[in-house]
């Protein structure tokens, strides 16, 4: 099972980084908070419109957006590249204050963020795991070899363990 977020989840994601609602984030774009909406919830895929004015308009890593992979963020913005869009509470996701409407959605948030976490890390484990099985099996490999190879020679010279 993927845990891996979707295009959607990591449109809300930075979003939400910014401190920005989905009509925020429309206005700012300049497009309709139903179609944010849409996407984030992944109802509609992002047209090209869409992507070009977020990356145009933000500081969202087109990688990040459309795959997941890499940072967030573009690097520093240098002279013409799209201003970095205002952060009300920084860069980092902040989950609600206790008591607040959204912390059942924070929790699960973190909760995914875990899971993918240790998905990854498992990833590594296994690969790891893999690179050794590799060595031991190159091993296993090189032995036959010189077992082959002394078969070999033996048969061509003679054993010589037998004639003591």
């Amino acid at each position: 099972m993927s845990t891996e977020f979707t295009l959607g989840e990591r449109l809300a994601i930075y979003r939400k980084s910014l401190g920005l609602s989905q009509k925020q984030l429309a206005d700012l774009i300049g497009i309709s908070q139903g179609y944010v909406g849409d996407v984030e919830a992944d109802r509609s895929g992002p047209s090209t419109k869409f992507i070009t004015l977020m990356l145009q308009k933000t500081n969202v890593s087109s990688d990040w957006l459309l795959t997941g992979e890499g940072p967030m963020e573009r690097a520093a913005a240098s002279e013409g590249e799209a201003p970095k869009a205002e952060s009300k509470q920084g860069s980092v996701l902040r989950l609600p204050p206790p008591g607040a409407a959204g912390l059942p959605q924070a929790r699960e948030l973190v909760e995914r963020l875990r899971a993918n976490i240790r998905a990854r890390l498992d990833a590594i484990e296994d690969v790891a795991r893999l690179h050794r099985v590799e060595a031991e099996l190159e091993d296993v490999m090189d032995r036959q070899e010189l077992e082959r190879r002394l078969a070999e020679l033996e048969q061509r010279v003679g054993d010589p363990r037998s004639s003591s």
